[in-house]
């Protein structure tokens, strides 16, 4: 707002600015300009969208996702039960699940350090420049939680060097789900999810 900066916020504009990296600035005379931001921003996502190579008027990668959950939840109508899954390794209560091609990949990458430690540790070293990461929670979206995958975020964002998101399922698969399946391969990718609390 031109009536008052937020001072933290300015420096820590200006902090990443001295780090060279791009900042755009938009100043509003009024808070009744608010709604031509939303507009701006929903044409700039569209452009950003087309310069990468997703279609932000379209989701079929997120179709898709779609349509393999109804599948799973009429098996388990059927059923009463999901497809068993064998986790890669589980150590202190946390199980880690991936397809068969991945879990080879993590197996050879971790070498000795089976652990989940290792195969963490593995799966974080594909972060390449020019990657970004992504957490991905399907959990309850509150102030704890979020403080904790946070503090993740900034960890890997630190060590890496690269771009980094939050998001909780599965409120993102309808804003940013269609560019982590459809979009360029250059995400890795962290999903928490946790069992019944009533079993």
């Amino acid at each position: 707002m031109e009536s008052g900066a937020d001072a933290d916020q300015e420096a820590k504009v200006a902090a990443i600015e001295k780090a060279g990296h791009p900042v755009v600035r938009v100043t509003m005379p009024d808070i009744y300009d608010l709604g031509a931001e939303f507009f701006r921003w929903e044409i700039a996502t569209a452009v950003a969208g087309s310069i990468i190579g997703i279609n932000a008027f379209n989701q079929p990668d997120v179709e898709a996702s779609k349509t393999a959950t109804r599948e799973l939840t009429s098996a388990y109508e059927k059923t009463g039960s999901l497809p068993p899954e064998k986790p890669v390794v589980e150590d202190s209560g946390i199980k880690l699940f991936t397809d068969e091609k991945n879990a080879a990949e993590l197996a050879k990458t971790a070498s000795s350090d089976k652990s989940l430690v290792g195969y963490l540790k593995a799966h974080l070293a594909r972060i390449k420049a020019g990657d970004y990461f992504a957490v991905l929670a399907y959990l309850q979206m509150n102030a704890e939680n979020e403080q904790s995958f946070e503090t993740l975020r900034h960890l890997v964002r630190d060590e890496k060097h690269v771009a980094t998101c939050l998001g909780f399922g599965p409120r993102f698969l309808h804003s940013t789900g269609q560019a982590y399946k459809g979009g360029p391969n250059s995400g890795v990718f962290l999903q928490i999810t946790r069992g019944d609390s009533v079993e």
